[in-house]
């Protein structure tokens, strides 16, 4: 690495982060507003479901109402995180595209699932299935 300058390690690491925001911002910049709606529509929601607590109080109901509403609103909140988090993960792993590995154990999950494939030849190592097979293992397999 002859000839590159000796910066300090942190700027570095803020050139790699400036990067990562720079990349995130123009990923999200059309779908800006979009994200206000979406960010609208959760405050209103878990407000809304928040509310039911306070309703109860008021039509005579025998429940601790900041407990009800407390535990309303954190339920809210917990379902609209898992609402995005399995709407990004729904977009980003494509069906048939992952890869599980179970090493010594009985045939279950994704194995069971779909098809079992033995880990040998080629498929031993990640670096040779994405380098269909020009690298060699550390252990080399029994067949």
């Amino acid at each position: 690495m002859q000839g590159l300058p000796n910066k300090p390690l942190w700027v570095t690491e803020m050139v790699a982060v400036w990067g990562y925001v720079q990349r995130n911002y123009f990923l999200t910049k059309r779908y800006f507003m979009w994200e206000v709606v979406w960010l609208v529509y959760v405050t209103i929601n878990a407000m809304a479901i928040t509310f039911i607590g306070a309703g109860v109080e008021a039509i005579g109901g025998a429940v601790d109402a900041k407990f009800l509403m407390t535990y309303l609103l954190v339920g809210a909140l917990l379902w609209n995180y898992l609402s995005m988090l399995f709407d990004v993960l729904s977009e980003t792993v494509e069906p048939g595209n992952y890869e599980a590995i179970y090493s010594n154990m009985p045939v279950f999950g994704l194995a069971k699932a779909t098809e079992h494939v033995q880990a040998v030849g080629g498929r031993e190592t990640a670096r040779r299935r994405l380098m269909r097979g020009e690298n060699e293992p550390g252990v080399p397999s029994t067949e």
